[in-house]
């Protein structure tokens, strides 16, 4: 059965950084909408050359984004599965010895969490197994 994601990006990032999964779930005949979000390189695992694309796509964005407090959503109210999926190897965002899964994943009401290896930018050094994990939260539900 087809579904439909919106695949969400992290800080200095935007929808183009989805591409590369987003490709692999149309390919499984799956819809993908992967926006630019207001506000919102660590890839120890990347290729040279992957680093360097990377690089070239990022754009600054005001600092003040990113201190602000974000704003209290109602996920529930929103009436759609929630998923997060988390790279154990990230050292970006996380400190050593930082509770494993990550603090981001309890934000989400019933949501579902799927662990994989590589680092905070493995939708791009790894796509073909965040497009997995993605399609495996979908079987679970």
């Amino acid at each position: 059965m087809a579904e439909t994601f919106v695949l969400v990006h992290g800080a200095w990032h935007g929808g183009w950084a989805w591409r590369p999964v987003g490709a692999r779930l149309e390919a499984a005949g799956h819809v993908v909408h992967a926006p630019t979000c207001r506000a919102s390189a660590f890839m120890q695992d990347a290729s040279p050359e992957t680093q360097e694309l990377v690089h070239s796509l990022l754009a600054p964005h005001p600092f003040a984004t990113l201190t602000d407090p974000a704003p209290d959503v109602d996920y529930a109210a929103l009436r759609v599965p929630l998923a997060y999926v988390g790279s154990r190897d990230d050292r970006a965002m996380l400190a050593p010895d930082s509770p494993w899964p990550p603090p981001f994943a309890s934000r989400l009401p019933d949501g579902s969490f799927a662990e994989i290896g590589g680092s905070h930018l493995s939708i791009l050094t790894r796509p073909a197994e965040v497009a997995a994990a993605v399609l495996s939260l979908t079987d679970n539900r």
